[in-house]
């Protein structure tokens, strides 16, 4: 069937215009069968064809295949040459055609396989007096094989298949071809020594047993890693069968951060010849969050204290270097950068940019379209918070491929016109954030069409400048967005996901402190020790932050952020929100309890911690009175509804500034009293932090780095 649904897709494409998906001269060896004749019917205009001549190419892959060894077949295809006077019924058109088809298999199973062939291509106009010549390329589903003990292994053709087909984006139809059977590869099988590990995937440190069969007897030899230094052995029984063990324990084999191919190659000491090679993939060793708790098992006896570290950095970027002079007598104007008053700095000459975009694009009846765009122009180097600027000489460079212009010939149309009526481009860090570059539309065209021939345009014609955008603060980016245009018909394109910025321009910090922001990963606090004698939670720096990689001509101290540069500002919550008994709804498994029952049951879900009391409707501030039992709370409101997540006893720290070992420890979160008079603070809690680090305007550019201790002390 192979050859069948490779030379019935050959012939029917040939006869209305010829499809190839890679050219005559491709690296494929032709010959492996002999040539036959496909005949086909149905054919539009044509009706019965026969074609004469055709040649199926295909190997087994590896020759020979080892009993019981996988195998697949390469070089799978069709060659053949389609008469002139058939593929002039298709000249200049496009073709596309998907064939299907069986193909028997030998000494191995599956004994079937189904063959599928899909392409399109434009047979030239004129069609050569020689003809057409095609190399056509097939797939095998399933592509690999088992093969039998012994023996030998054949890949067939069979006598049918099924083609669909269509011209310019019409379905033609589909067609039945017939043929001869013929083979079209064929390998001997041979007994190979194997090779299995168990398991086929592990993290280090890990012992992988290995095992295989057809050794000679009595064979002892080596297993190795194809890339690691350790080594194992393994020895063979009477019967043939190998077993042996080898260790994952090497650096090589941790270092990758995501799993990868690492092979165990068995080798027989006696006769290195005899291999075999046992898959596997190394999972690396990822760390675990820590987890820390300090209490036991023995309520109200448990103090002390657990610490987990976290790392917290910011990158500086280093920006233009600039100057600014005043002659005497001269006042300049006073600009604001975020919160601070600088002196105006000159900015430099706009500087320019250029990237490339393949589109994704929709047409109807023609179906999906790649379409590329170049966006080019220049940008002003930096800009100020509030300041107005343009892109300028903004202009875009898109290719409208052949496959289009041959369907517009196809319809009859000579020349192409058509308006880009959308092309968005988002904007961050500055107003307005979407702006459509089109404007009113972007007319083009007539442009005269040949076939096979692109069209490219280029517009605005002339460049023009696209805004005015007003900077808000931080880098501004340039993105560009969803694309819609009409040529002869309407079609909506967008952009690759995630693409990157055609245009920035980095914000002018006058010789200020910047602001690096961010948050602590959230720390949740559980206090299962039944003394509710309370806890806290405090945050230390180790050190100051300090550039990972400092330049060797910088000073010591301009490589350094002091540790109090750093702000927090804490927050604290329930870790499990959730209404009390008398908020559920009525049900067979959480019944309303305003009356409370013998016992609570397992599905009626309630707040990890003791939460606010509610008054008026609204929750309480943390410290007051809480909502605690069936009922209620304690004539805080009379009631739950509208309970939140915030807890009665527990508090978030006060804003503050961090020190590092040479200071105080700051609270992150602490039970009501505090360590003066301990209360409460059973359950589960969530402990954050807003962050703020002030970045000196003299420090290099780079990572800086500081490692936080954060540590819960029992009460």
């Amino acid at each position: 069937m192979a050859a069948l649904f490779m030379a019935a897709g050959a012939l029917v494409m040939g006869t209305v215009g010829g499809l190839g998906l890679i050219a005559a001269t491709g690296g494929t060896a032709f010959a492996d069968t002999p040539g036959f004749t496909v005949t086909c019917t149905g054919i539009p205009v044509v009706g019965t064809l026969s074609l004469p001549g055709a040649v199926i190419t295909g190997s087994i892959n590896p020759d020979p295949v080892a009993a019981g060894g996988s195998f697949s077949v390469s070089d799978f295809g069709l060659a053949l040459t389609v008469p002139a006077s058939l593929a002039s019924l298709a000249a200049g058109k496009s073709i596309a055609a998907t064939v299907t088809g069986t193909v028997d298999v030998a000494g191995g199973s599956p004994t079937t396989a189904t063959g599928t062939f899909t392409g399109s291509e434009t047979i030239p106009s004129p069609v050569p007096k020689s003809g057409v010549k095609l190399t056509l390329p097939g797939t095998l589903s399933p592509s690999s094989f088992t093969a039998a003990s012994s023996g030998s292994v054949s890949v067939s053709s069979t006598t049918s298949a099924s083609l669909a087909l269509s011209l310019a984006g019409t379905a033609l139809g589909t067609f039945a071809c017939t043929q001869p059977a013929e083979t079209i590869a064929s390998a001997p099988i041979e007994v190979l020594p194997t090779a299995v590990a168990s398991p086929s995937a592990a993290s280090p440190p890990a012992t992988i047993s290995v095992t295989g069969r057809n050794w000679p007897a009595s064979t002892k030899g080596t297993l190795a890693w194809t890339s690691g230094t350790d080594t194992g052995t393994f020895s063979v029984d009477a019967s043939g069968d190998m077993s042996g063990s080898i260790k994952l324990t090497s650096a090589e084999q941790g270092s990758a951060t995501s799993p990868f191919s690492d092979p165990i190659v068995a080798t027989d000491s006696t006769d290195t010849s005899k291999t075999a090679t046992a898959p596997f993939t190394v999972i690396p060793v990822v760390a675990l969050p820590t987890f820390c708790e300090t209490g036991g098992n023995t309520a109200g006896t448990e103090k002390g204290s657990c610490t987990t570290k976290q790392q917290i950095s910011t990158t500086v970027v280093g920006t233009v270097l600039s100057i600014s002079e005043a002659a005497s007598g001269v006042t300049m104007s006073s600009i604001t950068l975020g919160n601070s008053a600088a002196t105006s700095v000159a900015v430099p000459a706009a500087v320019p940019f250029k990237a490339s975009y393949t589109y994704s694009c929709i047409a109807p009846v023609i179906g999906a379209i790649s379409l590329p765009i170049t966006v080019s122009g220049k940008v002003d180097p930096v800009v100020t918070n509030g300041q107005k600027f343009d892109l300028e000489d903004v202009q875009t460079t898109s290719v409208i491929p052949a496959s289009l212009v041959n369907t517009a010939l196809f319809f009859g149309l000579k020349t192409l016109s058509g308006e880009v009526t959308t092309f968005n481009v988002h904007v961050a860090g500055a107003k307005p954030t979407l702006l459509n570059a089109a404007g009113t539309g972007l007319k083009f065209g007539p442009v005269t069409l040949k076939s096979g021939t692109p069209v490219t345009l280029t517009l605005p014609a002339t460049p023009a400048d696209l805004g005015p955008f007003t900077a808000s603060g931080g880098l501004v980016t340039f993105t560009p967005g969803s694309l819609d245009l009409t040529a002869i018909v309407g079609i909506t394109c967008v952009p690759p996901a995630q693409p990157q910025p055609f245009a920035t321009t980095a914000p002018l910090n006058g010789q200020q402190f910047m602001q690096a922001t961010g948050h602590l990963n959230p720390i949740t606090v559980m206090d299962d020790r039944g003394t509710l004698s309370g806890w806290t939670v405090t945050g230390q720096l180790e050190t100051n932050f300090a550039d990972t990689n400092p330049p060797a001509t910088a000073p010591k101290q301009d490589t350094v952020i002091p540790a109090d540069f750093l702000t927090w500002s804490p927050s604290v919550v329930l870790a499990t929100p959730g209404a009390l008994p008398d908020a559920n709804d009525a049900g067979a498994f959480c019944p309303t309890q305003s009356t409370p029952p013998s016992g609570y049951p397992k599905d009626c879900v309630g707040p990890s911690g003791l939460p606010v009391a509610n008054v008026g409707g609204k929750s309480g501030t943390p410290g007051s009175a809480g909502v605690n039992g069936t009922g209620g709370g304690s004539g805080k409101g009379g009631g739950t509804s509208g309970v939140t997540d915030v807890p009665a006893e527990v508090v978030p720290g006060a804003t503050a500034a961090l020190q590092n070992l040479n200071g105080s420890a700051v609270v992150l979160c602490t039970t009501k009293g505090g360590s003066n008079s301990p209360d409460g603070g059973g359950g589960a809690f969530i402990c954050n932090a807003g962050l703020s680090l002030a970045v000196p305007p003299y420090v290099a550019q780079g990572t800086y780095v500081a490692t936080l201790n954060i540590v819960v002390t029992g009460l």
